[in-house]
């Protein structure tokens, strides 16, 4: 359930500073598909994807109850890819450059990703929880969008 004020707004990505593109009623009920760790909000670091009609949405676990079973991380039990950063590469909290940093890798740097998320610039999620952008990345093949499906 929805215990946002006013509201919960549904972002692109996991992240405070992706593009905003759906609000959900205060007291309306969703369904969650799973979750992963994005922009840091009132101390929650968790996300969840809200899939509905075919639009994917984002919303901080912070302003969402959970009742019944608990969300399960996304994808969790297709394993994760090797990938090589390409140049030296930033690794952020959340999915966009405006999240802070969290780090880095240094060119050529060997590490894993679990799935991406995009809007018009694909990020990978590792599998230490932090996020890079896919254009600096190779990986050892194609790697699935954040969701159980």
């Amino acid at each position: 359930m929805v215990a946002a004020q006013g509201g919960l707004i549904g972002h692109l990505r996991p992240s405070t500073h992706a593009p905003a593109n759906y609000t959900f009623p205060n007291s309306s009920e969703v369904s969650l598909d799973c979750q992963v760790p994005g922009t840091v909000v009132g101390g929650n670091p968790r996300w969840y994807l809200v899939s509905g009609e075919g639009d994917a949405n984002w919303v901080s676990a912070r302003y969402v109850s959970v009742t019944g079973a608990a969300v399960q991380p996304c994808d969790p039990s297709d394993g994760t890819y090797a990938a090589k950063a390409t140049s030296a590469l930033n690794r952020r909290v959340g999915p966009t450059t405006t999240d802070a940093k969290a780090g880095t890798y240094a060119k050529g740097a060997g590490f894993r990703v679990q799935c991406f998320t995009d809007s018009g610039q694909q990020w990978y999620l590792t599998s230490t929880g932090s996020w890079v952008r896919a254009s600096y990345v190779s990986t050892s093949s194609k790697v699935r969008y954040c969701s159980n499906s």
